[in-house]
């Protein structure tokens, strides 16, 4: 069964916390990277949080951000009392590591999260240069399928200033502080769309 989403307008009031170093393991896929199978630092049961695979494809006039798992998502429900998944595509648009967030070099932040509430998309300018762009998505313009442990989000290409950018994923539950304990999936290898 395949979930077909569009984003839901939402305020932030968490911050992204900060992102250690990816590495790489297994040879790259076409259109993405791989990465270790049981990597996850945290609770090793939430398999559903271990990244295999992290791909970003043009399709049509959007960009598809995906991820693939080693396990399903749970159902929301299984979410109550503030738990909170977040699967974060970074874009360092102008691949320059000393402009953007942080040391990263990252201009945006593309969160694909499931909580009680079911899944929810947010594209965050996070540098001077994503915000100067100033082309962010309307809410009905961004969607998301689930198609059993492949998660993705399509985002319209005019939001960044280049078809050609840097990339890579993480998942983390830092957005839910009382779910102990913290989880995530570190930060897959940096890779290109060119």
């Amino acid at each position: 069964m395949v979930i077909r989403k569009t984003m839901k307008s939402t305020k932030v009031f968490a911050v992204c916390i900060g992102v250690i170093a990816g590495c790489a393991t297994l040879k790259d896929p076409p259109n993405g990277v791989t990465d270790i199978r049981g990597n996850l630092i945290g609770d090793h049961t939430r398999t559903y949080m271990d990244i295999v695979q992290a791909a970003v494809r043009a399709e049509g006039t959007d960009f598809a951000f995906s991820v693939e798992t080693v396990s399903r998502m749970p159902s929301p429900a299984e979410f109550a009392g503030g738990k909170r998944v977040d699967f974060i595509w970074f874009v360092d648009a102008d691949r320059n590591t000393k402009t953007g967030q942080n040391e990263t070099g990252n201009d945006y932040n593309i969160h694909l999260y499931m909580d009680a509430a079911g899944w929810n998309i947010m594209v965050i300018p996070v540098s001077e240069l994503a915000s100067a762009h100033g082309n962010l998505p309307r809410a009905d313009s961004c969607r998301y399928t689930i198609d059993g442990t492949t998660l993705t989000v399509y985002v319209p290409q005019r939001t960044f200033p280049d078809a050609h950018f840097d990339w890579w994923a993480w998942s983390m539950t830092g957005n839910a502080p009382d779910w102990p304990p913290y989880t995530e999936n570190p930060v897959t290898k940096r890779t290109s769309t060119r």
